[in-house]
């Protein structure tokens, strides 16, 4: 193999790294969604005046949201409260839900409290569309998460195949040049 075609083998790998990188910090990060909260509630209607900048400050906070993970910081007014979020899926329910609770067993049980009644019917106050719509969706996160995982996985076999041509000139069309080409075009499709 020519200095050229090794040069673009090893920029190919290079890029191969990075992507992985990327992948797994996007995968990683606490960071998909972030929300800020404020409550409403407050009774400032007695007074004319406007929130002073402590006043404001409290009863406000942010959460997290993650492909796996979160957190929840709020100001209740008595400074901040952190709470760790995990998310809990239920294929059977076809329905995800982040749970502040301590082990799984609970987080599964908070979430059937969530989307049943104590009788057994569903947890649906108007529309079951609207109840829907405020948890995170089943299959939505599947096809990320699994995305993202072939992404990964087409990125190190690319990588691979790229340290094999540096090394060595390959024969087979799947092991040489080309073959660095359709497995990064495979790796771009899972992300897509």
């Amino acid at each position: 193999m020519d200095t050229t075609k090794r040069c673009l083998v090893c920029v190919v790998f290079i890029i191969n790294c990075v992507t992985f990188a990327l992948i797994c910090t996007a995968m990683l990060t606490q960071e998909w969604v972030i929300v800020k909260p404020v409550r409403t509630g407050l009774n400032i209607s007695i007074r004319n005046t406007e929130l002073t900048d402590v006043e404001s400050s409290r009863f406000q906070g942010v959460i997290y949201f993650g492909l796996f993970n979160g957190k929840k910081i709020l100001n209740y007014g008595f400074g901040d409260r952190s709470f760790e979020l995990k998310i809990v899926c239920v294929s059977k329910l076809k329905t995800c839900m982040y749970s502040s609770k301590e082990n799984s067993t609970e987080r599964v049980r908070d979430l059937h409290e969530n989307f049943y009644l104590e009788n057994g019917d569903k947890n649906i106050t108007v529309e079951e569309d609207s109840f829907n719509d405020s948890l995170p969706d089943f299959n939505s996160w599947i096809v990320t998460v699994s995305s993202l995982s072939l992404a990964a996985m087409f990125a190190i076999t690319g990588g691979a195949f790229a340290i094999v041509n540096a090394i060595r000139n390959s024969a087979e069309m799947v092991f040489g040049f080309l073959g660095i080409l359709i497995w990064n075009s495979f790796g771009s499709g899972g992300l897509v």
